[in-house]
């Protein structure tokens, strides 16, 4: 039976964390896996009799947990209770669910007990576990396919619903990806106007005249996530363009979703104008990181530039691609920022 005494390349944690439903990533990264565990005393195993699945720290007993959950089978029950009572005074509640192994999570998933069933990930067993497990999804949304984001924001919505959590206790992207996102033409006509009077921008009169086509009426509300998040990205851009700034005018999420008008201080208060530069040409580090983490992203710019990025920064995120992009030879980001420029002007 492995677990981390005798796991002597980490591969079988490797794949445990591979194939877990829930990705302890930061605490492992916090574990001394160096130490000689064979010199430590049988009260800090999980199995002190057999000197297995070590439980004295929080990252220890995350990682128990992940060696129990690929062969929950054969560890005794006795064994699992002290991880998850180990897991539970650290604070760590949400990795039990690791502890009934791969068989079992399948069938809680079959339940529709996870924000994202189709991949077994993140589960909400309960209003705390919920939270817990919206926040652990923050790490990993923004590389997320599409349909996944949709999936998960979709049932996180719904689920906090269900067990009476307030909406502003939720992540803005559950609204902004999901299927409950009302918009309606009458607040964004409002909202179009006041940005017209206060620019003077004529790409608000545009947007209007193209969003008339997408209602019959104009209190007529939309729940369609791809053209709600559509809008979004339209206002944001002419938002740049304009040098708005979110002091003085409402940020564009609270205009196209209005389930969150009532969570304003978890919205960026300013337009997102920060700069990067690459290759002697200034890019908007949202217009970069868009790419970036899009499916043409690879293409554009080397699938081997994004493996040394997450091998250099242990994740795979815009930060690090840009920072490696960064580090680049001056010629070499000169001909990336080409076809950057080509992409993005698009």
């Amino acid at each position: 039976m492995f677990d981390i005494t005798n796991d002597m390349d980490l591969s079988f944690l490797s794949q445990a964390l591979h194939d877990a439903p829930i990705k302890p990533v930061e605490l492992i990264k916090q574990a001394n896996v160096n130490i000689d565990y064979s010199q430590l005393p049988n009260d800090i195993f999980a199995d002190p009799v057999e000197k297995k699945f070590p439980i004295h720290t929080p990252a220890d007993a995350a990682i128990s947990a992940l060696y129990i959950y690929k062969q929950a089978s054969e560890v005794d029950e006795d064994v699992k209770q002290r991880v998850a009572n180990a897991l539970e005074e650290y604070g760590l509640k949400e990795l039990e669910p690791l502890l009934e192994g791969e068989k079992e999570m399948v069938k809680i998933a079959s339940e529709e007990h996870f924000l994202l069933p189709s991949k077994l990930k993140f589960p909400a067993l309960d209003p705390d576990m919920l939270l817990k497990s919206a926040s652990a999804a923050e790490t990993y949304f923004h590389v997320m396919p599409l349909s996944d984001k949709v999936e998960l924001a979709t049932n996180l919505v719904k689920t906090a619903e269900e067990f009476n959590i307030e909406p502003e206790k939720l992540p803005k992207w559950a609204f902004v990806y999901g299927q409950h996102a009302p918009c309606n033409l009458e607040k964004l006509a409002h909202e179009l106007g006041v940005r017209y009077a206060y620019t003077k921008h004529e790409g608000y009169q545009d947007l209007f005249q193209e969003l008339k086509g997408l209602f019959k009426t104009a209190g007529e509300i939309s729940f369609d996530a791809g053209t709600n998040r559509s809008i979004v990205a339209k206002l944001i851009k002419l938002d740049k363009q304009a040098n708005i700034s979110y002091d003085e005018l409402p940020d564009p999420f609270i205009i196209v979703f209005n389930e969150i008008d009532a969570q304003p201080e978890e919205i960026s208060k300013t337009a997102s104008d920060e700069l990067v530069t690459i290759g002697g040409v200034d890019f908007y580090k949202d217009d970069l990181a868009e790419l970036i983490m899009s499916s043409d992203g690879p293409a554009i710019i080397g699938e081997d530039l994004y493996k040394a990025a997450e091998e250099h920064y242990n994740v795979l995120d815009a930060d690090a691609v840009i920072s490696e992009l960064q580090s680049l030879p001056k010629e070499a980001q000169e001909l990336i920022a080409e076809y950057l420029v080509q992409y993005i002007n698009e």
